[in-house]
């Protein structure tokens, strides 16, 4: 097998179970589940489903989502940090909820956001909601992120957690076809590790209004 892991470069992989017509493999070190190079989206296809997309401020049920991640991630920040929503969307729906209490705040998209010169200084916080399971090359977007923090900053990103072989197939999130790589506890222990970063908390949602969304969110601080 000529692939290499995404995340840690390694080549011990495995091929996972299909899901949605689309190849995928299992990395033996890191445990990334990532699909093969030829089933990646191009970026007019995810344009076109980021798009379809409705999340608001005024949607209870998102805003419950989000808080996941941002009740727990308030616990390690001040009102005068500057911080980054990292793939933010159309709306920026993360940054007016951090601003409505009391956070500094910018916003960079690919897409909907392309300011450059939120990208040329350094954060004391990174958020990222629903972004990093859409990374086509995660060691890179890793790398950039950690560049975007400060010493002693914190990275807080919520995403769901890969269910296992037996889940997989039918498994609602691999069903969106911008979703090109899924995570593990293991999974974020290594991008601790690589990157430098030590593991503050995850944290394992329950949300009233859905039986099969299960957000998992997990911070980090860059020592």
């Amino acid at each position: 097998m000529d692939t290499s892991c995404r995340l840690c470069s390694s080549k011990s992989l495995s091929a996972a179970v299909p899901a949605y017509g689309r190849s995928w493999y299992l990395c033996q070190d890191c445990a990334l589940v990532f699909c093969s190079e030829k089933d990646l989206p191009s970026r007019d296809e995810e344009r076109d489903r980021y798009e379809q997309h409705n999340n608001s401020i005024s949607d209870l049920r998102y805003v419950e989502y989000l808080n996941v991640l941002l009740k727990p991630l308030a616990n390690y920040l001040d009102d005068e940090f500057l911080g980054l929503d990292y793939g933010a969307g159309q709306d920026s729906v993360v940054k007016k909820l951090c601003e409505r209490g009391g956070l500094r705040m910018r916003a960079w998209d690919p897409i909907f956001s392309t300011d450059s010169q939120a990208l040329s200084q350094d954060y004391r916080f990174v958020i990222a909601t629903e972004v990093v399971e859409h990374f086509h090359n995660p060691a890179q977007s890793f790398t950039e992120i950690d560049g975007l923090l400060k010493p002693e900053g914190v990275f807080g990103l919520l995403t769901q957690f890969w269910p296992g072989e037996s889940g997989f197939q039918d498994w609602f999130y691999a069903r969106d076809r911008t979703h090109v790589c899924f995570y593990s506890r293991k999974t974020m222990e290594v991008i601790a590790e690589k990157f430098g970063w030590e593991i503050l908390e995850i944290v394992e949602g329950e949300l009233e209004w859905s039986d099969e969304s299960r957000p998992v969110a997990v911070i980090f601080r860059k020592m």
